[in-house]
């Protein structure tokens, strides 16, 4: 996987003398998808006296995307983004006299656009490097759940209203002219957030920065190109 993280940096270093692979007028249409899924389990002590915590997460994004190539492989466009998110925290503690348990139960979705512009780095006759820098407006909804042995279950619901931006670095196979398979994943990230509470009221603003590749960011995404024979 660091191999791969590697040749999607190095696509974007290296222009490479090779005949245009998308014609001026093409239409893209096509799309990124990422899932994530991850699951931790940890225990500490001896019996009677024991406590742990396991925690198991997924988590979904797609964005479907449409484009116009305006020449010299720079492509201009729109992109829509959905999310969906859900994650479960149980911990769990024990003596010879009591025990305890508690679940946190937390649910995401989001919506939103963008508008894209990428630019293609063609190598050869079947690959390209592109780089692609998107920014947008995303809504999103934060729902969570506490339970609790000796308690009632707490209910909260937040909003948030995000502004984001991203850079993206990635390698694109073309098996047709009018095809390509990509890889890609964020190098750059900026998202500015304004959250909400049940009321509809404003409660917070924050600004986050993220710089760097995670295996957890690669997108896989097809694109269809209209015009381009």
């Amino acid at each position: 996987m660091k191999k791969l993280l590697i040749l999607l940096t190095l696509s974007q270093l290296f222009i490479f003398t090779a005949n245009a692979q998308i014609e001026k007028g093409s239409i893209l249409i096509g799309g990124k998808l990422n899932f994530n899924n991850s699951n931790s389990d940890q225990w500490f002590g001896d019996l009677p006296n024991t406590s742990g915590r396991e925690s198991k997460s997924i988590e979904f994004n797609f964005h479907p995307q449409i484009g116009y190539t305006l020449g010299n492989n720079w492509t201009l466009g729109t992109m829509l983004i959905f999310k969906a998110g859900k994650t479960v925290v149980n911990q769990n503690s024990s003596t010879s006299s009591s025990s305890t348990s508690d679940r946190l139960t937390t649910n995401d979705h989001a919506f939103g656009g963008a508008l894209f512009i990428r630019k293609y780095f063609p190598f050869g006759e079947k690959f390209s490097g592109f780089a692609e820098f998107n920014s947008g407006s995303v809504w999103q909804n934060h729902e969570s759940n506490y339970e609790r042995t000796d308690s009632e279950a707490t209910i909260s619901e937040t909003k948030y209203n995000e502004l984001q931006s991203n850079m993206l670095a990635g390698i694109a196979y073309f098996p047709k002219n009018w095809l390509a398979v990509e890889l890609s994943s964020n190098l750059l990230s900026f998202t500015h957030s304004k959250r909400k509470n049940e009321d509809n009221i404003q409660k917070a603003n924050s600004n986050k920065f993220d710089f760097g590749m995670s295996t957890s960011s690669i997108n896989l995404g097809v694109s269809f190109f209209l015009n381009n024979k």
